[in-house]
């Protein structure tokens, strides 16, 4: 770099002579001098300084320290030119680094965001089956044609759009022009370094360049909770509405920001705070415009950033980087909308086809504003934001809904077969039982212990599918009488179901359709029973139901009844009834019901297991919902190839010698039924759109809501729980 420099320089000096004269250099000239130049003067080495030519004579010449002087000071330029270009080639590398940073940054978090909706998709438990997320890292996702809020791909928002003008926008910028930043360091709570000013590094957090930045690392001999207050205060009052940052830091940081107005009043101070599991480079505030005398920005770590050992010590290091802030109170326009591109799912067993569509915001500075969200589908021919089907929806988040928080089109059908074993052929409604027969040498699943359940057509695949077990029957347990076993039902569970010393019985019985629930088998030595199974139910709810025992033998029962492992009643010995209340959960409920009944001394006596009760007096427990024993779940069907893997309550559907078959690892209980959903033609929705109007209060133009991310969730309009009400009576048809 020095030689550069002083070869332009000579080139430099050297036209400048000659035409000061007047004369003409030509390349022949250029090339003599310059060649004698540097011969003398070698590219790259500083000009030689000769201090032995001031003592060769009695009397000092005044041109030989001149020439030090001139050749000294052109020394000190080049060095200069040197280092100045040094800093700008870094600040340009700096600035280049952080611009990468920042791309990778922007193409991590997209990545993040695919492989948290795959990720969603597989480990939901609410009855979604894929999701589309965004958060604002790069305008793909923004239909430009039709929006008209204002994207921020740094703070990963959109809000309304600003007016522009310089005279009206009101910065909080100028804080940089005075040291007004205070910064305190509290350490698991308490002050770990008091309250000083930044002085001169305050600037850097407010100069809006890409290569300056504020950092503060605190250490500490034992981890903890670290925490950096800085307390921020602008020259004037201005009135801001929005609070940008940018951070660096490798750990989890959560961001808090407190405002203090100039202003006094009875209103709470707001507090606001940012958390992210993944990025942690930036936060964004938006809120009400207010006149802030003062900021209050904390910055809170869990954990170090780095252990430094030394002199056999150990620190713990809390780095705290902050990039830039910048304080804005921006005039905004009254309304915006924004548009999303189509956003489709991905292709896996047909499950392309959109059912049902559900949405979920994070907002900020919607309360006091107006934020609206509809759905649509896609309409390729649309040439205006009209021309789409906006149907209002309100986030599943939100608390105070104003519309249904479900938007369904209607994409497919939950359907049903029951799985036979009395049935001559498979129909419409009925799946032939194949076999009860355990095989170990099937093709493909040598050595594993496989259950061809029923043989489907080739033709045939269920999306999601799932069998309830032992559909509309409850298996009972009996064993020889013990006094108060009904009260233990964890012994039930525990040892007496898994104790082979226990001489138990097993039996099933049908939930009929008369309010007796369970008639006992006639048995002079009495006995204790154990009575089990679950209910489907669509939502959470509370009844109240009588149980009564029918006659003078159940009578002498001892009864409990369990709901989802806790007792909610014991009808002991002579208690005709009891009122009982159910307080059943959403989804899936475990009803249990223990009796002991003494054996029977004389024959005359009203002892021994005779009788009957009624669950529910002049009502059925099937009324509310769908009783069956045993969920299975489909998985893969690779995992029933090794004979390792532990499979309970699961199934598969396997190609076996070009035929397709439901396989288990067991038997499955007749007459149970085949849930899944088939996809309807007619009504196919593949792709939709998602419309967010934005709406600010006419008083408060330097106000505006802001949205930093939202999630897309698809799901089913019918699920099996949803069916529970209506599948008494059939409602629900069967179809292929």
């Amino acid at each position: 770099m020095i030689e550069d420099i002083q070869k332009v320089r000579f080139l430099n000096n050297l036209y400048k002579s000659f035409y000061s004269y007047g004369k003409e250099l030509d390349e022949l000239t250029i090339k003599r001098l310059y060649t004698d130049y540097f011969r003398q003067n070698p590219a790259g080495s500083p000009l030689s300084l000769d201090p032995e030519l001031l003592r060769s004579t009695a009397v000092v010449n005044i041109d030989y320290i001149n020439n030090i002087m001139a050749r000294s000071l052109y020394n000190m330029d080049v060095l200069y030119d040197a280092a100045h270009e040094n800093i700008e080639e870094l600040y340009a590398t700096v600035s280049s680094l952080n611009n990468r940073i920042d791309s990778l940054r922007s193409k991590r978090a997209k990545l993040e965001k695919q492989i948290d909706d795959l990720t969603f998709a597989v480990t939901n438990s609410d009855g979604y089956y894929a999701s589309f997320s965004e958060e604002f890292t790069d305008i793909e996702s923004i239909d430009t044609k039709y929006s008209s809020v204002y994207l921020d791909t740094d703070s990963r928002s959109i809000s309304l759009s600003s007016v522009s003008s310089g005279y009206f926008n009101q910065s909080g910028n100028n804080v940089s022009k005075s040291n007004l930043a205070k910064r305190t360091t509290y350490f698991n709570g308490k002050v770990a370094e008091a309250t000083q000013d930044i002085g001169a590094q305050a600037s850097m957090m407010f100069d809006g360049l890409n290569d300056t930045y504020f950092k503060h690392t605190f250490k500490s001999a034992s981890p903890g909770i670290c925490s950096l207050k800085l307390d921020i205060t602008p020259l004037s009052s201005p009135s801001i509405s929005r609070v940008f940052g940018r951070i660096s830091s490798d750990k989890k940081l959560t961001t808090l920001m407190q405002i203090n107005s100039s202003i006094t009043g009875n209103s709470e101070i707001p507090i606001f705070s940012s958390q992210s599991e993944n990025d942690f480079d930036n936060f964004v505030f938006q809120f009400e415009p207010v006149n802030v005398s003062s900021i209050s920005l904390f910055l809170i770590k869990n954990e170090p950033d780095r252990l430094v050992k030394s002199n056999n010590t150990t620190m713990y290091e809390y780095d705290f980087v902050i990039r830039d802030i910048v304080l804005s109170g921006l005039y905004y326009d009254v309304d915006g909308s924004y548009v999303s591109n189509p956003i489709t799912i991905y292709s896996d067993n047909d499950k392309n086809v959109i059912d049902a569509v559900s949405l979920d915001v994070n907002s900020q500075n919607a309360t006091a504003n107006d934020i609206s969200y509809f759905i649509a589908k896609d309409n390729p021919s649309a040439t205006s934001i009209d021309d789409f089907q906006w149907l209002p929806i309100s986030p599943i988040n939100n608390l105070n809904k104003s519309y249904p928080s479900v938007v369904s089109f209607n994409g497919s059908n939950l359907v049903f077969k029951t799985i036979s074993k009395t049935a001559q052929e498979s129909t419409e409604q009925v799946i032939k039982y194949f076999s009860t027969k355990e095989e170990t040498d099937l093709p493909g699943y040598e050595g594993a212990k496989i259950h061809r359940i029923a043989k489907l057509d080739r033709s045939y695949n269920p999306i999601e599918p799932v069998i309830l077990e032992g559909y509309n029957r409850y298996l009972w347990h009996k064993v020889d009488y013990e006094e108060n076993l009904c009260v233990d039902v964890s012994k039930w569970k525990n040892d007496v179901l898994t104790n082979s010393n226990y001489n138990v019985v097993t039996s099933s019985a049908q939930v009929g359709n008369t309010s007796s629930f369970w008639t006992a088998p006639s048995i002079d030595s009495g006995g204790s029973v154990y009575i089990s199974f679950d209910i489907l139910s669509s939502s959470a709810f509370v009844i109240q139901k009588t149980l009564t025992k029918d006659d003078d033998y159940s009578l002498n029962w001892d009864l409990a009844v369990y709901l989802n492992g806790s007792l909610i009643k014991r009808v002991p010995p002579d208690v005709s009834s009891e009122n009982i209340v159910w307080n059943f959960v959403e989804g899936i409920n475990n009803v249990t019901i223990c009796i002991d009944a003494k054996p029977k001394p004389t024959s005359s006596s009203y002892y021994g297991l005779y009788g009957s009760f009624s669950l529910m007096q002049q009502s059925r427990i099937s009324e509310y919902g769908l009783i069956y024993q045993k969920y299975l779940s489909y998985v893969v069907s690779d995992l029933f190839k090794n004979s390792d893997t532990i499979l309970n309550n699961s199934f598969s559907i396997a190609t076996i010698d070009t035929e397709k078959y439901i396989i288990s690892n067991r038997e499955i209980v007749d007459g149970s039924r085949l849930y899944y959903y088939v996809n309807n033609a007619n009504s196919a929705v593949d792709a939709v759109r998602v419309r967010i109007d934005m709406n600010r209060d006419l008083l408060k133009p330097k106000a505006s809501p802001l949205v930093t991310s939202y999630r897309v969730k698809f799901k089913r309009t019918q699920e099996i729980k949803d069916t529970a009400l209506r599948a008494a009576s059939d409602i629900l048809g069967s179809r292929s």
